[in-house]
């Protein structure tokens, strides 16, 4: 799923940066069909560890934390504006179904 999210504040410093705090609030938001068994896999393909043996409180904690990544589609330069586009994707897309 694509979706345009306009952010109403202007964010002047990048280490006062709220966008990709309120991001990862959006995205750990849309969990209501996460397929567990499907990001237990990415992970281990990921880390090489058997997640399987790992059960409990650690991998729930695990495998609800959000993170954001982040790629750039056009860069700031004095052709565009100096308006940037990015795309922000969120690390759990393919098991939420997204």
């Amino acid at each position: 799923e694509m979706k345009e999210l306009v952010y109403e504040e202007d964010i002047a410093e990048l280490e006062k940066d709220s966008f990709r705090p309120f991001l990862e609030k959006y995205f750990a938001g849309i969990t209501h069909s996460l397929d567990r068994e499907l990001l237990v896999k990415q992970l281990q393909e990921r880390t090489g560890v058997n997640l399987n043996e790992h059960k409990g409180a650690d991998l729930d904690r695990l495998l609800s934390s959000t993170s954001v990544e982040i790629f750039p589609v056009q860069l700031p330069t004095k052709d565009t504006g100096f308006n940037s586009v990015s795309v922000y994707c969120d690390d759990k897309g393919i098991a939420k179904n997204l």
